[in-house]
């Protein structure tokens, strides 16, 4: 599924098609998802709701407990920030390209904050309020 830099080369829908599996047959580690093995509003799906076969997952920020209690503003800050997954895909298609280096990144973050400069100051501006 995504984030995946295939996103941008084979275009849901038409170049490729996602397909049901036949029957929902969750692992015993799967079971607690289950209800994420079925999804709808898949773009190129063959149907709506689609049956995937596995669990859909989400990219979520982790921190330490300690830190988060610490620091407000990092904790507001990881809260406010969603990243929406075309953006990823994007990057991901980038560096795929050749664009990998520790410089070719932080040009992609330079580029997608001023691309995004009034979603990027709202969530400073919230975490600065936490900080207070």
């Amino acid at each position: 599924m995504a984030p995946n830099w295939t996103i941008f080369k084979l275009k849901p829908g038409k170049d490729v098609m996602w397909i049901n599996v036949p029957e929902i047959m969750p692992t015993e580690a799967q079971a607690p998802g289950k209800d994420r093995m079925t999804m709808s509003g898949i773009e190129g799906a063959v149907s709506d709701p689609i049956k995937l076969g596995f669990v859909v997952s989400d990219i979520q920020i982790v921190a330490n407990k300690k830190f988060l209690a610490e620091n407000p503003a990092a904790k507001k800050f990881m809260e406010e920030f969603n990243l929406p997954l075309i953006d990823i895909n994007e990057q991901n298609t980038r560096m795929n390209q050749g664009e990998k280096s520790e410089r070719d990144i932080a040009k992609h973050v330079d580029e997608w904050i001023a691309k995004n400069k009034d979603k990027w100051n709202s969530w400073l501006e919230a975490a600065r309020k936490a900080a207070k």
